[in-house]
């Protein structure tokens, strides 16, 4: 008798057990506005998104090391490593979530919150450290564009320092779970300030960097067109594509994130996963761009430097083929002198050796010249071409020098 008296009595513990373990859940669900279903194909979509990102995070990073692993400081190649060590160890962070929730969600979902809250807060704060990484240095690159002008960057770095205090302040709190079912509203409430202060710090600093950034753009758009036509637009293209994705994913977990979500259990789960990645995919991405520079800068130069082809009209005369509509080219230091003292054939014939090699395949356009006729001249004249370096300028302007808009040593 005592046997089956024991065995009615463990089972009826083990049944009491399981129903205060549902009510549990069902008070935490109700919380959260979610169910073990939800949660989990969330989860499941968050990770299959963020596995997209890394992969792109994986891709670029080898781009950066496969053309400046060789010419960076060893810090920014430090710095890229541990950044892609933190987004690969978030996705693994994440994985076991995942893996929690289809194992524990729909049985005992209260064993699963504490360590899915404290992961969730590790998520969180690999946010608030990327998303401080890039806009300071996105904030350097503005200010070394427009010529060292503190009086934007000090207002920007103190919106970033600010968005990141914030982001401590949600994980501390976030870490602070109750253990009394009764006071998870109110903890969840309290959460929510400090998340949705966070985001609409974190958006004004994000949407404050790109407007610095479009603007010190513009206002210097002279001198960069000046080393290649499209290089502005090239330039604006990449600010906006590196900025606008991390942004929107943030403005959108700020309309409809809520504090109720502090477990990220409906659809915002999927884009909290994947916002730190993309900041730090932006650094990345605005890094690798350099290289796409360069080969701009340097098909504009070899257009710049090589010969012109030339060909003859009916009368025998050579000319450049886009010559007919516009007039013969003849540099300016040059034509100075062919109008000044007489017809272009007597100034190459009292000229003759004194120009480089390199100048001579501008003869026979100068040839083609028919200035209006003066009285001839009486002495030789020594022409001195002009030469400007564009070069230089362009490494100190454009990213190739150590003192360059991109704030990154070559």
């Amino acid at each position: 008798m005592s046997e089956a008296s024991s065995v009615v009595s463990s089972s009826s513990t083990a049944s009491l057990s399981s129903e205060l373990e549902q009510l549990i859940d069902a008070a935490i669900f109700s919380a959260l506005r979610t169910d073990a279903l939800h949660i989990t194909y969330w989860s499941a979509l968050g990770l299959a998104f963020e596995g997209l990102v890394l992969g792109a995070v994986l891709t670029v990073s080898y781009r950066y090391y496969e053309h400046f692993g060789r010419h960076d400081s060893w810090l920014t190649l430090s710095a890229i490593a541990l950044g892609i060590a933190s987004c690969i160890g978030q996705f693994g962070l994440n994985l076991w979530q995942t893996y929690r929730f289809i194992d524990k969600a729909a049985t005992a979902f209260y064993l699963v919150m504490e360590k899915d809250i404290y992961a969730d807060m590790v998520v969180l704060l690999l946010i608030g450290i990327h998303n401080l990484a890039g806009s300071l240095f996105f904030i350097r690159r503005t200010i070394k564009l427009v010529g060292h002008s503190w009086y934007i960057g000090i207002p920007l770095v103190a919106f970033s320092v600010a968005s990141f205090g914030l982001c401590l302040t949600s994980v501390i709190f976030g870490c602070l779970i109750p253990w009394d079912t009764t006071k998870i509203m109110s903890w969840l409430s309290r959460i929510d300030v400090y998340v949705l202060t966070w985001m609409t710090m974190s958006v004004i600093s994000d949407v404050s960097i790109c407007v610095a950034m479009t603007w010190a753009l513009t206002r210097t758009r002279r001198d960069i067109e000046a080393a290649a036509s499209s290089l502005w637009r090239k330039l604006m293209m990449l600010t906006f594509e590196t900025m606008i994705p991390s942004t929107t994913v943030v403005f959108v977990l700020l309309i409809y994130g809520g504090v109720e979500n502090a477990t990220f259990g409906n659809f915002t789960r999927a884009l909290a996963w994947i916002v730190g990645p993309l900041y730090f995919l932006a650094v990345v991405h605005s890094l690798v761009s350099r290289h796409d520079v360069q080969h701009l800068l340097q098909d504009e130069f070899q257009k710049r430097e090589e010969p012109h082809e030339l060909s003859e009209d009916s009368n025998g005369h050579p000319f450049i083929r886009s010559e007919k509509e516009r007039g013969p080219i003849i540099p300016t230091h040059i034509a100075h002198f062919a109008t000044s003292f007489g017809s272009t054939p007597d100034l190459l014939e009292n000229s003759a050796g004194l120009l480089p090699a390199r100048h001579q395949k501008m003869k026979p356009r100068l040839q083609n010249m028919r200035p209006p006729p003066s009285p001839p001249r009486t002495e030789a004249v020594t022409v001195v071409p002009v030469e400007i370096d564009l070069n230089e300028k362009a490494k100190k302007d454009l990213g190739f020098a150590d003192d360059n808009e991109f704030g990154i040593y070559l």
